[in-house]
């Protein structure tokens, strides 16, 4: 029996489901609110008071760094059983999504092609598809791998503001700082005049004995976590002078409040410790006057991938261990590849993959519209060797109506 497809009333390739039941209702007139029902009016008028930013984690903005890209309506972490080992590309840490026919979303009733992430196993064999869904039928329930172990890498789910005020922290204390070197462990440490010094006494300076100094460690999680973020957003830790202090709450009598820097005597700080790659990649930041050109994003290097390396270190728990699951889902909660009202997007980041096991598709391309091949069993994947993998764009069937496939990720390549 055929199914004919139509898109007159849905954009999306499906196969219309059933017409649902019509239910009998009360008469409106004749309704009164429960007293559940009384609570849940008073929360949602509570929810109406609170500002629109003060519940948004992501805090306005798209992604891939443009003023004018969609935002991407992601998951971004709530549900922990929702963060899994997946089929990622080895190189990049990119995901595969197999495209399958599957249940379409509840607001679109029917059959058509969907995007699901592949999960794998501890030996990283992929695990069975239910028929027409995304969900995943393994064989032992311990062959899905939760990514439960962010430990103290769960702090990434609070709120930009938060993360930029350790942030700001930390480069308050750099300033403040006679110089700077590492510990044996990466940890970016402090050093400072000792404050029981001798008057007379030699002490703490950039080119001085490093055991005059006191020095302090940056092993705070917190601190260490804004660190990596603003490093692979940018590439360096310089910001602008000038920027405004959107979140400062205090006397407005007092003059303009403004982020903290880093200035031309700080960026000398950092030379003197051969910690150049926390640096912007760029000569005209070394003068004694700031170019803005020094605040914004540079492409990510080799060094920069290792200085975020050790921050992320110093951010996790001493029994952390890392995955590429881990940060990539990490990433997706500090919004690397997203730009804010407050950061932009990192400049190397890809799009997800997915791969098409239809080998229909290699030569002529279903058309919205078309019904599939009566011969193709469209409750299970074909054989794998049959399937090719490609880049997700935005001209893949049902590309608006699956998430997933919209999302940026950094580009590990």
């Amino acid at each position: 029996m055929r199914t004919n497809l139509s898109v007159d009333q849905s954009p999306c390739l499906i196969i219309p489901g059933k017409k649902p039941v019509d239910q009998p209702r009360y008469a409106e007139s004749n309704k009164t609110p429960s007293r559940f029902g009384w609570v849940v009016l008073m929360v949602m008028a509570l929810l109406l008071l609170v500002p629109a930013a003060a519940i948004s984690k992501q805090g306005g903005g798209g992604n891939g760094g443009g003023d004018d890209s969609p935002p991407v309506l992601v998951d971004y972490g709530d549900v922990f059983g929702d963060l899994i080992h997946i089929l990622r590309d080895d190189l990049t840490g990119q995901p595969i999504f197999a495209q399958r026919w599957v249940e379409m979303p509840e607001a679109l009733p029917g059959y058509g092609w969907g995007y699901c992430q592949i999960g794998v196993d501890v030996n990283g064999e992929e695990i069975p598809f239910a028929p027409y869904s995304c969900e995943l039928a393994p064989v032992l329930p311990e062959d899905v791998i939760e990514v439960d172990y962010f430990g103290r890498l769960n702090a990434s789910r609070v709120q930009e503001r938060n993360q930029r005020m350790h942030f700001n922290e930390t480069i308050t204390n750099i300033k403040q700082a006679v110089r700077l070197r590492l510990d044996p462990t990466g940890r970016l440490e402090l050093g400072f005049v000792d404050p029981e010094a001798e008057e007379g006494e030699p002490v703490c300076e950039l080119d001085t004995n490093e055991s005059l100094c006191v020095w302090t460690t940056v092993d705070s999680p917190m601190e260490n976590m804004a660190l990596y973020q603003r490093m692979m957003k940018y590439g360096h830790l310089a910001t602008d002078p000038e920027e405004l202090d959107l979140w400062w709450h205090g006397d407005p009598a007092l003059p303009t409040p403004f982020h903290p820097a880093l200035d031309a005597g700080d960026f000398t700080k950092f030379e003197y410790a051969g910690l150049d790659s926390m640096l912007p990649d760029n000569d005209f930041c070394f003068g004694d006057t700031f170019d803005k050109t020094c605040a914004e994003r540079e492409k990510l290097t080799y060094e920069d991938f290792n200085t975020s390396a050790e921050l992320l270190g110093a951010a996790a728990g001493k029994h952390n261990f890392i995955t590429v699951d881990l940060v990539q889902y990490l990433n997706r909660f500090l919004l690397i590849t997203h730009s804010t009202v407050f950061a932009d997007a990192t400049l190397d980041s890809l799009p997800a993959m997915y791969r098409d096991c239809w080998p229909e598709t290699n030569a002529d391309p279903w058309k919205e519209g078309e019904e599939p091949p009566l011969d193709v069993d469209l409750s299970v994947d074909l054989v794998y060797g049959d399937c090719y993998v490609a880049a997700v764009d935005s001209s893949i069937p049902n590309y608006d109506d699956f998430s997933n496939v919209q999302e940026l990720f950094v580009d590990f390549g």
